[in-house]
């Protein structure tokens, strides 16, 4: 059961095994991604539907994704659907792990769940932008918003976030900077974040 477990799930693996049988040895060479680790947390996902844990969000973002990483590797269609959904799930909660949520989620290449992050982020980073002049030029207008500031997060996280992802998030909060009076509009920032990705060739939304 568990053998014919493991073939269902990987077309990768199955060809593999095929080899094994055929007498052929078989090594793991990529040391990125077939970490002794990453083959315990795939075959967790296959044999259980056992997703990694992410009540350390913040620290388990690199591990999550090399696992993604594998996934796709491998051709495991169903174990990337069961962390997407535990992504989703995850992306409702307002629970200091939003920006994390949205990296993961980004690289899962899902919008909606990204959105969803977005509209819980209210603890993200912004910076007061300098002013900017030419000649006796006085001061413009743009240059008295604030701005959002990805570079507040550690360098390791923000290499992680897919550019089209980072750069349409940047695009976003354009449109709801916070203000002396009020903070930002983070649903309104989620919302301008989902129709900019819809622009985006070769984006596909999930509507629902």
């Amino acid at each position: 059961m568990l053998l014919l477990t493991l073939l269902i799930s990987s077309a990768v693996l199955r060809d593999m095994l095929r080899h094994c049988n055929e007498g052929k040895e078989i090594r793991l060479c990529d040391e990125s991604l077939e970490s002794a680790e990453n083959i315990k947390a795939l075959l967790n996902l296959i044999y259980y539907a056992k997703s990694p844990t992410l009540s350390h969000l913040n620290g388990d973002v690199r591990e999550i994704i090399a696992l993604i990483n594998l996934l796709r590797k491998y051709e495991c269609d169903m174990a990337l659907n069961c962390i997407k959904q535990n992504i989703e799930l995850r992306s409702h909660r307002q629970d200091g792990h939003s920006l994390s949520v949205f990296i993961i989620a980004a690289v899962l290449q899902d919008v909606r769940a990204c959105a969803q992050a977005i509209s819980a982020g209210g603890t993200w980073s912004w910076t007061d932008a300098k002013a900017a002049t030419v000649g006796n030029d006085v001061e413009s207008a743009a240059a008295k918003c604030r701005l959002f500031d990805l570079t507040g997060i550690p360098y390791f996280l923000f290499e992680l976030i897919p550019l089209r992802y980072a750069h349409t998030l940047l695009r976003a909060t354009r449109i709801s900077p916070p203000t002396a009076r009020k903070g930002s509009d983070w649903k309104q920032i989620s919302a301008e974040f989902k129709r900019l990705m819809a622009q985006l060739p070769g984006e596909h939304i999930d509507r629902a």
